[in-house]
């Protein structure tokens, strides 16, 4: 059976279902059927096909759909869903349906697992990750006889994905012996937001939201990253015959539910449902300025603009960050005694606490009293390991073991190996150096002019620590 949701408003607007539909349909002539004998402008086709080009039998085999629209939604809809659903009385459960699928494609046309990073296309640059001869079928042979098999419970991809898809009581398992099954990604993906968790989230919840939270908030932020968060999805992807498909679990925000019974959580959990959904309507205001097909007159411009889109930030850029006791003690350093900036302050609170008091968020983070400097530079260097990486090859540069080795925090501030290797070859004295220098010059000119205000340029903090800024995936701060 189809169904086809039209919806407009971010609001379910109308729904219509079709018949079921029965027997199996046909989709060529029946070879052992009479030969048929069209007039003139008639196709030739058996009476079975005639749903392929007779709406009016489309409706009555089930695969034709007719929906009633009011004169409003005639004018259009913000989009329209259609999908199918098989719903037949006599199945208790459809779970023996969907492995004889997955079998039927791991026989024939191929079945795998995606290993994450791998190109979907063939470029100038680079091949795609596909390659559709496997001469000897020598690549099923080894998957099929010699890969080792998974395990319940190890987080392999194979284990994440039958779990997920309730498979794990069938034996065989389905996706035993398929490539790529026995990948941990998923634990990999664990193990990263464990350890980047300090310099991330943590750090910025600590240190640029601070209160209303508390160390209990925080620590339950932390366990629900490491659980949960995954930057390439929680369930691995499958090629299923040439094309990849990705699985992405969906739920309701607004019929969501909390478990019971497990003491402090469901409150954080309930809050943070409450939170999505009012950052769902954030979000829904910037729709309309996504990539997409008719978004403009170009159709061509259009499609160069969906295919430039990416998942991963292309640019960086290095910027600095300016704390509040800095600046109290930076005016009456450069323009007027202290305490006669009250109404700078006020300027820069009734700015930054615009979106706060939006998402109904009562607080006054330390964040929201901080300013940004004019200064910034780009991110010129590699932002990851060149070349291909491996489990085997050491980091180039090695910039943990040069963490680990050097005691002396100033040799690192001060042009150490490790900062000589930031991008440019500028160590952290060298961008505050540009910051302050920047800074100075623009803000005595607005200071001048009595235009100095919430936002301008200002100076770099001496004491500063160079840290990533979890809440742009692009930007790196300098924060005092």
């Amino acid at each position: 059976m189809w169904w086809a949701f039209g919806y407009r408003g971010g609001k379910l607007a109308v729904r219509a279902g079709s018949l079921p539909t029965g027997k199996p349909l046909a989709t060529g002539p029946n070879p052992a059927g009479p030969e048929k004998n069209a007039a003139a402008g008639e196709l030739a086709i058996d009476d079975e096909m005639k749903w392929m080009v007779d709406f009016e039998e489309a409706v009555k085999v089930g695969m034709g759909i007719r929906m009633r629209l009011s004169p409003e939604l005639a004018q259009g809809l913000d989009f329209l869903l259609v999908f199918g659903t098989r719903a037949a009385i006599d199945i208790a459960d459809g779970t023996g349906d969907v492995i004889g699928l997955f079998d039927a494609h791991h026989y024939t046309d191929g079945l795998s697992f995606v290993p994450q990073g791998t190109p979907s296309n063939n470029t100038v640059d680079a091949p795609s990750g596909f390659r559709s001869v496997d001469p000897g079928d020598e690549q099923s042979y080894l998957s099929e006889r010699e890969q080792v098999a998974f395990k319940l419970g190890d987080e392999s991809n194979a284990d994440v994905l039958t779990r997920a898809l309730g498979l794990n009581t069938i034996k065989p398992p389905t996706f035993a012996n398929i490539p790529n099954a026995t990948e941990t990604e998923q634990l990999d993906a664990r193990h990263m937001n464990r350890a980047l968790w300090p310099a991330s989230w943590g750090y910025f919840l600590t240190q640029m939201i601070g209160s209303p939270l508390t160390p209990d908030d925080i620590k339950w932020a932390r366990q629900h990253f490491i659980d949960y968060v995954r930057a390439a999805g929680p369930l691995p992807t499958l090629r299923i015959g040439k094309q990849p498909y990705g699985v992405l679990p969906v739920t309701s925000l607004d019929l969501w539910k909390p478990k019971t019974g497990e003491g402090a959580q469901p409150g954080r959990d309930v809050a943070l449902n409450d939170f999505l959904k009012k950052m769902r309507e954030a979000w829904r205001v910037n729709v309309q300025h996504v990539p997409r097909i008719g978004k403009t007159a170009d159709p061509d411009q259009d499609f160069k603009n969906i295919l430039s889109m990416d998942g991963l930030s292309s640019t960086y850029a290095i910027r600095h960050l300016l704390g509040e006791n800095y600046l109290v003690e930076l005016w009456p350093a450069l323009v007027a005694p202290k305490g006669q900036q009250h109404y700078w302050f006020a300027k820069q609170q009734e700015l930054t606490r615009v979106p706060l008091i939006g998402l109904e968020l009562p607080w006054n983070p330390r964040i929201a009293r901080a300013t940004y400097s004019g200064w910034y530079t780009s991110l010129k260097g590699p932002v990851i390991q060149p070349g291909t990486v491996s489990e085997n090859s050491l980091l180039k540069p090695n910039y943990i073991e040069l963490l680990l080795k050097e005691t002396d925090l100033e040799k690192l501030r001060s042009g150490h190996q490790l900062c000589r290797e930031l991008p440019g070859g500028l160590s952290i004295e060298g961008f505050e150096a540009k910051a302050i220098a920047r800074s100075q010059k623009i803000f005595r000119k607005q200071a001048a002019r009595g235009s100095a205000r919430a936002g301008s340029d200002l100076f770099v903090n001496r004491n500063s620590s160079y840290a990533t800024h979890p809440a742009a995936s692009n930007q790196i701060d300098f924060v005092d």
